[in-house]
């Protein structure tokens, strides 16, 4: 118990770091980008200024609305937000519950997969695996993007955890990868041709996810019925909780729901 207690408030720690990568690597993205565009061009970008130091290590935390630099204490996960009561200590605005979120998300999937396969190399694959989709879930969340970075360390993690796990799943997951292509195509052909212009139903990143999740549950029927349901329910709450204008739903949180609850329970 007091194990799994630790490895709680580790985990929780991991929370805030991620609550960092998250904010931070679209604006460290965008560098990148205005760095590309003023090296081709020879060209000034109006706003490199404002994205020309950051990094994940700096600058030091900061209110979102007012600038304000974050005393230490200010950063303690989830204790600070409950001291804070949910507010910037200096201009007394809503903090994003984002933060409290992913530490909390963070804490219990680590404590979940800890239990179900204790001190080992598996759960810290597995583990490293979730956080990698509690960061591009909440990018997918709030930018719809997948960088082609992250898509690339998503898709060698999902290799190695099944190699790690049950290296049968391999051939599961190849047909599972060829039939889904093939479907996608189909499909893509015909609106396609219905419609007179390019479209793309599925990211690949989105692709992958589900290929490997239907891998995973291919000779089995009722973990299979599952997944789809997690995926499906928790797809529609996020298109309530989100209330997006233009209607689209981010794929990436419900696949990576769906393929922890997988991972954790067979």
């Amino acid at each position: 118990m007091i194990e799994l207690i630790i490895v709680a408030i580790l985990c929780l720690c991991m929370g805030s770091f991620l609550n960092v990568v998250i904010i931070r690597t679209p604006l460290i993205q965008k560098k990148l980008e205005i760095n590309y565009i003023e090296e081709t061009y020879n060209v000034k970008v109006k706003e490199s200024d404002k994205v020309d130091k950051i990094s994940i290590s700096f600058p030091n935390s900061k209110c979102n609305r007012c600038d304000r630099k974050l005393a230490k204490w200010m950063n303690i996960p989830l204790i600070s937000y409950i001291i804070l009561l949910g507010r910037c200590y200096f201009c007394k605005k809503t903090i994003s519950k984002q933060y409290p979120t992913v530490e909390l998300l963070t804490s219990a999937t680590g404590t979940i997969t800890y239990y179900t396969y204790g001190p080992t190399i598996t759960f810290l694959s597995v583990f490293l695996l979730a956080m990698l989709f509690i960061v591009i879930a909440y990018i997918d969340i709030n930018n719809y993007v997948i960088y082609a970075d992250h898509e690339s360390i998503l898709l060698g993690s999902l290799i190695t955890v099944t190699a790690l796990i049950n290296s049968d799943k391999f051939i599961y997951i190849g047909i599972t990868y060829l039939s889904l292509a093939l479907t996608i195509y189909i499909i893509e052909k015909i609106i396609i041709f219905i419609k007179k212009k390019e479209t793309t139903i599925i990211g690949s990143g989105d692709f992958w996810l589900l290929a490997f999740g239907i891998g995973y549950t291919f000779n089995d029927i009722e973990l299979g019925i599952k997944y789809l349901q997690i995926i499906s329910i928790s797809a529609v709450a996020l298109y309530f909780i989100l209330q997006r204008k233009d209607g689209k739903i981010p794929l990436i949180p419900s696949l990576s729901l769906g393929f922890m609850y997988v991972l954790t329970t067979q």
